[in-house]
């Protein structure tokens, strides 16, 4: 991770064993800007309040080292994640990014959220 970045990773048990369920990280831009990476949470464990925890963790992480804005990116085509981040107060500024990503072009939207 870079200098001034974070890592998170969420540990779920069941049945006495645990496993990763959900992984985030936050990449310094600036000074007080912030991209939040590698959001995954296991399909098992969506819907459970996990991908929320981990964001709002990482936030307040962001707030405290001086970061004053995050902002993420989404493929276009994916739906559910754009109105996930809309519900945590991110704001969608930008539907004309393309990403290189295995051998094509993907249209990501870009989100951003003052903190």
């Amino acid at each position: 991770m870079a200098p001034g970045g974070n890592f998170l990773v969420a540990v779920g048990t069941k049945d006495g064993s645990s496993k990763v369920v959900g992984i985030i990280g936050l990449l310094r831009e600036s000074e007080d800007v912030a991209q939040i990476r590698r959001v995954y949470v296991d399909p098992n464990y969506q819907r459970m309040s996990v991908g929320r925890k981990m964001i709002a963790e990482l936030e307040s992480w962001a707030k405290k080292n001086g970061v004053k804005s995050v902002f993420l990116t989404t493929n276009a085509n994916n739906e559910k994640p754009q109105a996930f981040y809309a519900a945590l107060g991110y704001t969608k500024v930008d539907e004309g990014q393309y990403l290189w990503v295995d051998s094509l072009y993907h249209r990501v939207f870009k989100f951003v959220k003052q903190l």
